[in-house]
């Protein structure tokens, strides 16, 4: 098990073959690579680049941007036991007794032939490697005990104090240690590429600016079906004086109907009047005066009847 300085993501050799990548937030590993035929033996990481080696006696480089395979090496007579690299990128191979450092395999320019760096430990099997960080040290571990070598370029001289301080003392590493833990960051943000952390994801955006437009659509699809339901050019002001006017005639035209209709009543029933006049002959004339005050009052209201018409009751 290592873990990746440069995203904090966790790389697990397996078994199987097999090298799986982790984060807190997700519960599944979030990378699954084949890398070897046999069980895997060790891991190094440095940025983008992973170096595995597998019990079927070969050692990778890997590129973890596009997860393929750069360069590829064989360890004669046993397997690789350790790998690490340096700061510098420098890889440190240990297995059987012997320890090699290869120079320029990190990356996809030309694959180098032969070692950087050899060491050999007669009688013994070297078991581990390690690179000492701002120094040109490396550390091996042996079957019978500890040894180191100077590696000419391993280190890398021009830290960043602030970052981290190789010769602090005791005060500055109290005071890194709180800052560390005040300056935590997220479990969140840890991901395979720290580079889309404050970036826009143009797929969500593209998804986004979709569904917008789709709605957008549908409003003015909407907006044209209203459109076409009201009597555009006829809700003017012109328009609805146009129909009061009418609505007004019609319904003078109606009331002349029925003021007409009932002067026809009142005619018929004056006829009737005369009718019963002309029987009763004696009454009209013993009484001429009363007579002709019939008249008058027929005429007062036939004259009324033609002014306000014939008056009906609102339901």
């Amino acid at each position: 098990m290592r873990v990746n300085s440069r995203n904090a993501v966790v790389h697990l050799g397996h078994s199987n073959g097999t090298v799986t990548m982790w984060t807190p937030n997700v519960k599944e590993p979030v990378v699954k690579m084949f890398a070897h035929a046999g069980h895997v033996t060790g891991i190094a990481i440095q940025g983008n680049h992973m170096v595995t080696s597998g019990a079927d006696g070969a050692w990778k480089v890997w590129d973890l941007r596009t997860y393929e395979c750069l360069h590829g090496y064989r360890c004669f007579g046993h397997v690789a036991s350790d790998i690490d690299i340096s700061m510098n990128g420098l890889v440190g191979i240990g297995y059987g007794s012997h320890l090699e450092i290869w120079k320029g395999v990190l990356g996809s320019g030309d694959k180098p032939k032969k070692p950087y760096l050899t060491e050999e430990y007669p009688g013994r099997s070297v078991s581990g490697v390690r690179f000492r960080p701002y120094e040109d040290v490396c550390g091996i571990g042996t079957s019978n005990g500890f040894g180191n070598i100077l590696v000419p370029g391993a280190g890398y001289a021009n830290f960043d104090s602030f970052e981290a301080n190789p010769f602090e003392n005791k005060k500055q590493r109290r005071e890194k240690e709180v800052r560390s833990l005040i300056e935590k960051l997220q479990p969140d943000t840890i991901m395979l590429d720290p580079n889309k952390i404050g970036n826009v994801d143009k797929v969500v955006v593209a998804k986004y600016q979709e569904d917008v437009r789709k709605e957008k659509a549908a409003e003015e699809e909407a907006e044209k079906k209203k459109l076409k339901k009201k009597m555009r050019g006829k809700n003017k002001a012109g328009s609805r004086a146009l129909r009061k006017k009418k609505r007004e005639g019609k319904d003078q035209r109606g009331k002349t109907k029925e003021r007409i209709a009932g002067e026809a009543e009142e005619g018929d029933s004056d006829d009737d009047d005369d009718e019963e006049d002309g029987a009763d002959g004696n009454e009209a004339d013993s009484d001429e005066e009363g007579g002709e005050d019939a008249a008058k009052r027929r005429a007062a209201g036939a004259a009324l009847g033609r002014f306000f018409g014939k008056r009906r009751r609102k339901t």
